[in-house]
């Protein structure tokens, strides 16, 4: 019987909308958990046939969505936020490369807005592996909570299915645990937040056509492109009620950096800068006898000066690149 913790994830970024990347290529994703697979619905006819029972039944569309999470490490977290962003802008200093992702301003091509994935899943059962193609990266997620590690998901649409082999090099960078991690807001530190999630959404979905195919044969964005920030907070003072009721916006930057040197003035970091960030729901409520703390929302305006909504920042050793 596969145990979980047998079990190899890896993706990979393809050059062309219809065929799946060279399984060389796939960058291994140690995970927590993850649930990308065949979402298959039924087509029920509807017709009245004297009876009381269910219409024929037949094949309606099918797609292979799902969600992968995992501790963040510095190699395989470029893969995720290459698949669900943009491929970044890369410099290189000796062993070192800093990317930069900044969310596309156009759609990657007519059939996927943004470069769609090859996802490799092997459950180590009797059997091929299921290797899933032209996905489409819709979600990225972190989160990073007191006395836990950084977490990051990202979510896919759409997709096509075939089988292959492969074997996968593990990522063996180390992670970030709460306490490399700092937050400033306006230019200032801030440590009063407990737990913190951003959530980047494309709003993309897939779409299907008369094609003659049962997959879809598209994938588009449905909604806005939306960036939420939500945690908790300790209650100290008024001054994030007030940026709340004053509509102020300003800068937020986390930023994770490694202790150990990875080249020397060099170390595993990664950052995230929303340009114009302000609150949406922060109200103060007494909950017990403890201390006073905030469940908070805030957003992420479009900021015209960094032509962005949200920037992500990540140096590490692999130097050769995402794609």
């Amino acid at each position: 019987m596969p145990y979980g913790q047998d079990a190899v994830v890896g993706i990979a970024m393809q050059n062309s909308f219809g065929t799946a990347a060279n399984v060389g290529s796939l960058h291994h994703i140690p995970l927590l958990n993850e649930d990308v697979g065949l979402v298959q619905q039924e087509l029920l006819s509807q017709n009245l046939t004297g009876r009381f029972d269910e219409g024929d039944s037949y094949s309606g569309t099918r797609r292979f969505d799902g969600t992968i999470e995992c501790e963040a490490q510095p190699k395989a977290l470029g893969a995720l936020l290459t698949a669900t962003i943009n491929d970044p802008t890369t410099t290189t200093s000796g062993s070192v490369g800093t990317f930069v992702f900044k969310p596309r301003t156009s759609d990657w091509d007519a059939f996927s807005p943004n470069r769609p994935v090859t996802y490799f899943k092997d459950l180590k059962e009797a059997g091929s592996a299921q290797l899933f193609y032209d996905l489409c990266g819709t979600r990225f997620e972190v989160q990073q909570s007191a006395e836990g590690f950084l977490i990051a998901r990202a979510s896919f649409v759409a997709g096509k299915t075939s089988t292959s082999s492969a074997s996968l090099t593990a990522d063996t960078g180390r992670r970030w645990p709460w306490n490399q991690a700092s937050l400033s807001l306006n230019g200032s530190g801030v440590a009063d937040f407990r737990d913190i999630t951003i959530t980047h959404d494309e709003g993309i979905q897939p779409r299907w056509y008369l094609d003659g195919n049962l997959t879809a044969g598209r994938s588009k964005r449905e909604a806005n492109r939306t960036v939420r920030v939500s945690g908790t907070i300790v209650f100290e003072t008024q001054s994030h009620l007030n940026d709340l009721k004053n509509e102020t916006t300003q800068p937020f930057i986390l930023t994770w950096k490694g202790s150990t040197a990875i080249q020397s003035g060099f170390f595993d970091t990664f950052q995230i800068i929303i340009p114009a960030f302000r609150w949406i729901d922060f109200k103060p409520a007494i909950r017990g006898a403890g201390p006073l703390e905030v469940q908070f929302t805030g957003r992420g305006q479009y900021h015209s000066g960094s032509g962005t909504t949200i920037q992500y920042t990540l140096q590490n050793t692999w130097s050769a690149g995402y794609v």
